[in-house]
């Protein structure tokens, strides 16, 4: 399992998009802690809808953003979300029907984050700082 730490890297210099960011990565981390100390099928269960209910909030704000401000790649970026979302719903589903796979999924969280922030969310922040105003 991939240590789960929030790195200065994935500070994007947008007080918004970061601080929902660190949300996100704290929910992943806590799942982390939680799956370590040997959480329930319930606690996991609960944990697991925690954080696509969080993804799905934050990509319909991002999405929203990229609305309000006329992103010009905000066709590709909310791909990449509906991506994600189809990807944690077909794991919790595979999850919650007892299937072995929490480490795994915890990985691909993680990796998926630090790509994506790095890479889809820092243009789209690069954007938001180089309008006027």
């Amino acid at each position: 399992m991939v240590e789960i730490v929030w790195q200065k890297w994935f500070e994007l210099g947008n007080f918004r998009i970061d601080s929902e960011h660190r949300v996100f990565l704290d929910l992943v981390m806590g799942l982390n802690r939680d799956f370590k100390a040997g959480l329930t099928p319930e606690k996991q269960a609960r944990s697991l809808r925690e954080i696509l209910k969080y993804a799905e909030f934050h990509f319909l704000s991002e999405e929203n953003m990229m609305i309000d401000i006329g992103y010009p790649d905000r066709q590709i970026h909310t791909e990449e979300h509906r991506k994600l979302l189809a990807t944690l719903e077909a794991s919790i589903r595979r999850l919650n029907a007892g299937e072995d796979i929490l480490d795994e999924f915890l990985t691909f969280l993680y990796e998926w984050f630090c790509e994506h922030t790095v890479g889809v969310d820092y243009r789209l922040a690069q954007f938001i700082a180089a309008r006027p105003g």
